[in-house]
């Protein structure tokens, strides 16, 4: 399956599948990817895979990752995919995250 999504075999993937925000406000994504920051540097063979994100969002997370020095290498971001395609990614990753705004939604 990794290798039919083009990702890596030999990494520990951490995956986020979603939008950056819902109703309005932000889901946290931010915290994640300052959270895998600190796991890479404990776990150099992590690897962060956001899937669904807009493309109008992913000039603001790759500066994220440039701000914290996080190299492509270590992460791939997947624009919005058929929710049928999701599974693929779910099933190659070793750990799921899921993040939501502190609302009462």
């Amino acid at each position: 399956m990794r290798k039919k999504l083009n990702l890596p075999k030999d990494k520990k993937i951490i995956a986020y599948v979603g939008k950056l925000t819902t109703m309005g406000k932000s889901k946290g994504v931010e915290l994640l990817l300052e959270a895998f920051v600190k796991v890479l540097n404990d776990c150099p063979q992590a690897f962060l895979l956001l899937v669904g994100i807009n493309k109008d969002e992913v000039v603001n997370i790759k500066q994220k990752f440039d701000k914290f020095g996080v190299k492509s290498k270590f992460y791939k971001l997947i624009l919005h995919v058929n929710y049928e395609k999701i599974i693929d990614y779910e099933k190659s990753s070793d750990v799921l995250v899921m993040s939501y705004p502190n609302t009462k939604h």
